[in-house]
C-alpha cells in the first residue's frame, strides 16, 4: 500500500483507547464491590453516595464501550475492504494485460473479493480488539498492585507472557495449513469462473460432468484444508482453556485465600481479586479466533501485498509520448524465454495509419501487446520523435485498444464510453456516438454482459467511439472485424476510416482486405521485418506482400469462375 496509513490502522488506536477504558470500567466496579463488602463486613450500614455514582459512570463507560467499539470494527472493515479493492483494481490497470493474462480469472477475483474480506477482518475486526485484550490483563495486573497487593500482582503477573507464547508456537505449527487453505480456494475460484465462462462450449460438447468432477476435486480439497484449520482451532481452545483459564482462576482463588488468610488483604480486597483476574481472559477470547481469522488473513495479506509490490513499468526510462512518430529500435519481445519478436525496427509517423500484416504465428499480436504496454521487450528501445524512450506505462496512458472482442461491461452506453474518459459530458459522449453511427442508440441503453445486447457491428462500433472518447495519441486495432459478416465489416472499417484521420493508427491483421485506406504497411514473418515502408512503396518493390495480393485476387477469380 502506499505511504498512508489504511484504514484499519487509524482505526486501532481508537479501538484500543475504547478498550482500555472499558476494561477500567469493569475493574473500578469490582474494586467498589470489594469495598462495600469490607464496609459491611466492618458493621457500617448503608452505601456512600460516591460509591454509587462511580458505579453509575462505570457502568455507562462499560456500556457505550460495548456499543461503540462493534460500530468502529465494522465501519474499519468496510472502508478497509474498499481501500483495499481500489489498490488491487489499480495495480491491475497498471500492470496491465501482460500481468492479468497470465493468471486465471478466477485467481483475479479471489484476491480482490475473498482475500480482501479476510485480510479487513484480520487488520480492522481483530487486530485492534486483540491488542486490546493483550492490553487488559497487564491494566488489572497494574490495578491489582495499586489498590489490593502488590505481591499478588507480580505472582500474577508471571501468567501474561504464557498467551502469546501460545498462539505463537501454534501459529508455526498450523502456518502451512492456513498457506495451503488459502491456494486451495483460489484455485477453486479460478476453476468455478473458467467452468461458468466455458459453460455453453461444455454442454455443446456434453463435457459437464467432467467439469463437474474437477469443480467437486477443488471443492473437496477446500473443505480438508478448513478441516484442518478447525481441528487445529480446537486443540488450541482445549489447551488455552485447560492451562491458561482454568489455572488463573484457580490460581487467583488459591492467592487470594493465602494472602487473606496471612491477614495481608481483606476479604473485600479477596472477592475483589477474584473478580480482576477474570478480566485478564480477554485475550482467551480472542486465541480461538486468531486461528482462523488471524491465520487466514495473514495468509490473504502477504498474497495482497505481492500483488501490490510488483513492479509495473519497464527499466528503459520515463518520458510521455507527445504524439509525435512513434520509433521501434531492435525491439525483442517474447515469452516465458521464448522469442516472438526480434530485432524489429519499424517506424509509425505521428497521424498515419499502417498496417501490420502477417500469417498467423508471425508475431503481430506480440507486436501489438508491446504497443500497448501490456508486454515488456526483452532488448531494444521504443522511442517519440525527440528520441526520447518510451516505457509501458506512458504507452498505456498514450494508447486506445481496439480488439476482435469488444470488451464491453454490463451496464450503459454512458458507463462503458466513460470507462476511458470518467469525466466526459453528454454532449461529448452523443458527439462521438454520431461519429460512429450510434445516435439512434441512447446513453441509457444497457449493452448487457459481455455488450449481448448489441449487434456484432453495433458493439464494435461502441468499442471505437470509448476509444475515440478517451482521445488518445495512438490507437491500436486488432482484428477488428474478423468475428463480422461482410456487411457490417465493410461498414464498422468505413466509420473507421472516417473517424480515426488525424490519430496515428496501427492496425494487426492477416486479412490483405484491410489494406484499403492504410498509409503504410508492414510485413512480419516469423517475428521479422521483411517488407515496411508507404503502401504504394512496398507494392511496387514486388516483394512479398505484391505477390500475396496477387495471389489473394487470382484465388477469388478462380471461385467466381467455378460458380459462373
Amino acid at each position: 500500500m502506499s505511504g498512508k496509513k489504511n484504514p484499519a490502522a487509524r482505526a486501532l488506536p481508537v479501538i484500543v483507547v475504547l478498550a482500555v477504558l472499558g476494561t477500567a470500567a469493569l475493574a473500578t466496579i469490582a474494586l467498589l464491590m470489594g469495598a462495600a463488602i469490607d464496609r459491611y463486613a466492618s458493621g457500617a450500614r448503608g452505601v456512600e453516595k460516591s460509591w454509587v455514582m462511580l458505579i453509575g459512570v462505570a457502568l455507562l463507560v462499560a456500556a457505550l464501550v460495548a456499543v461503540l467499539t462493534p460500530r468502529l470494527v465494522a465501519k474499519a472493515t468496510a472502508k478497509q475492504e474498499s481501500s483495499d479493492r481500489k489498490a488491487i483494481l489499480l495495480k491491475y490497470f497498471a500492470l496491465g494485460a501482460g500481468y492479468t493474462g497470465a493468471k486465471a480469472g478466477g485467481e483475479l477475483i479471489s484476491l480482490a473479493t475473498d482475500a480482501v474480506e479476510k485480510r479487513a477482518r484480520f487488520r480492522a475486526g481483530f487486530s485492534a480488539p486483540a491488542m486490546a485484550a493483550v492490553l487488559a490483563p497487564i491494566l488489572v495486573v497494574v490495578m491489582i498492585g495499586s489498590f489490593i497487593d502488590v505481591l499478588a500482582a507480580l505472582l500474577l503477573a508471571i501468567a501474561l507472557p504464557i498467551i502469546p507464547l501460545l498462539v505463537t508456537g501454534f501459529q508455526k505449527l498450523f502456518r502451512a495449513s492456513s498457506a495451503n487453505y488459502r491456494r486451495s480456494q483460489g484455485r477453486l475460484a479460478a476453476s468455478f469462473m473458467d467452468t461458468l465462462n466455458g459453460l455453453g462450449m461444455l454442454r455443446l460438447n456434453n463435457a459437464e460432468g467432467a467439469a463437474g468432477g474437477k469443480l467437486a476435486a477443488a471443492s473437496e480439497q477446500v473443505r480438508k484444508q478448513v478441516m484442518k484449520l478447525l481441528a487445529g482451532n480446537q486443540l488450541v481452545l482445549l489447551v488455552i482453556d485447560a492451562t491458561f483459564a482454568l489455572g488463573l482462576i484457580t490460581g487467583s482463588v488459591a492467592l487470594a485465600s493465602w494472602r487473606m488468610s496471612s491477614g495481608a488483604i481483606t476479604v473485600g480486597q479477596g472477592v475483589a481479586m477474584v473478580l480482576l483476574s477474570t478480566l485478564m481472559l480477554q485475550p482467551v477470547a480472542f486465541v480461538g479466533g486468531f486461528f482462523y481469522i488471524g491465520m487466514t488473513g495473514r495468509a490473504a495479506e502477504k498474497e495482497i501485498n505481492a500483488l501490490l509490490h510488483a513492479p509495473e513499468t519497464l527499466e528503459h526510462g520515463i518520458t510521455s509520448h507527445d504524439g509525435q512518430t512513434l520509433l521501434l529500435q531492435n525491439l525483442s519481445a517474447g515469452y516465458a524465454g521464448h522469442t516472438v519478436l526480434e530485432d524489429v525496427n519499424l517506424q509509425f509517423p505521428a497521424g498515419t495509419h499502417t498496417a501490420v500484416i502477417g500469417a498467423s504465428g508471425s508475431g503481430k499480436s506480440t507486436l501489438i501487446k508491446v504497443l500497448q504496454g501490456a508486454l515488456e521487450p526483452s532488448s531494444g528501445t521504443m522511442t517519440d520523435g525527440s528520441g526520447e524512450v518510451l516505457n509501458a506505462a506512458q504507452l498505456r496512458a498514450a494508447s486506445a485498444v481496439l480488439e476482435q472482442s469488444a470488451g464491453l461491461l454490463g451496464g450503459s452506453i454512458a458507463y462503458n464510453l466513460r470507462i476511458g474518459a470518467p469525466r466526459a459530458t453528454k454532449d461529448e459522449l452523443l458527439e462521438v456516438m454520431a461519429k460512429v453511427g450510434l445516435e439512434d442508440l441512447e446513453l441509457t441503453t444497457e449493452v448487457g454482459e459481455h455488450g449481448h445486447g448489441l449487434s456484432g457491428g453495433q458493439a464494435q462500433r461502441l468499442a471505437l467511439a470509448r476509444a475515440l472518447v478517451a482521445q488518445r495519441q495512438l490507437l491500436l486495432i486488432d482484428e477488428p472485424t474478423s468475428d463480422l459478416d461482410p456487411a457490417t465489416e465493410a461498414q464498422v472499417l468505413r466509420t473507421l476510416g472516417e473517424v480515426s484521420a488525424g490519430t496515428t493508427t496501427i492496425t494487426v491483421t492477416h486479412r490483405l482486405g484491410l489494406l484499403a485506406g492504410c498509409d503504410r504497411v508492414a510485413v512480419l514473418e516469423h517475428g521479422k521485418v521483411i517488407e515496411a515502408g508507404g503502401l504504394a512503396e512496398v507494392l511496387a518493390s514486388g516483394g512479398y506482400l505484391a505477390t500475396a495480393l496477387e495471389a489473394s485476387k487470382n484465388a477469388t477469380n478462380s471461385i467466381w469462375g467455378q460458380h459462373s
